[in-house]
């Protein structure tokens, strides 16, 4: 862990930005910025970090305030350990959704590289997984006589003859 202690608002977005925190405490005792303005500033710099405010004394009335006002828990100082549970909570949290998010991204660049692959080429291609056609470029719909390539989805046999099947089944 490594901790960087901002003592100043001004200061907040320019430390988000420079050390890439994967959580944001804010002492409400120390400071007398309102957690709406440091949740704000996180949203701008760095809105999926965790913002998690401690004070001397929590109630529930300020707990909930502090999460309508934008962060994700408010712990009392007295309360070490919950002040530790919820630190592990939002840290798998924040960790889960960064790992979801960039998974997600490699995901959708994959599916960009394979539509751009299959429009590409004057080739018949065809991607099929598990016997089900889930992808075809142009030439292919063409080569089976289709006017579109979304009319190849589907089991792959179905765009055969009935007495072609058997010898294509041999074949693959």
């Amino acid at each position: 862990v490594h901790c960087h202690w901002v003592d100043k608002i001004d200061a907040l977005a320019g430390a988000l930005d420079s050390h890439a925190p994967e959580m944001i405490w804010f002492f409400a005792d120390s400071f007398k910025t309102p957690v709406r303005e440091i949740a704000k500033i996180r949203q701008q710099a760095a809105s999926t970090v965790p913002l998690v405010v401690v004070s001397q004394a929590a109630e529930e009335t300020d707990i909930a305030e502090a999460m309508h006002a934008g962060a994700q828990d408010l712990v009392s100082l007295g309360q070490t350990q919950r002040l530790r549970h919820v630190a592990e909570r939002e840290l798998r949290a924040y960790r889960l959704e960064r790992a979801l998010n960039v998974t997600l991204q490699s995901a959708t660049q994959d599916k960009h590289q394979l539509k751009s692959f299959l429009a590409g080429p004057i080739d018949a291609i065809a991607f099929v997984q598990e016997g089900i056609v889930v992808e075809t470029n142009q030439a292919w719909a063409e080569l089976l006589g289709h006017a579109s390539s979304d009319d190849m989805l589907g089991p792959l046999m179905d765009h055969f003859d009935g007495g072609s099947q058997t010898a294509l089944k041999g074949a693959l």
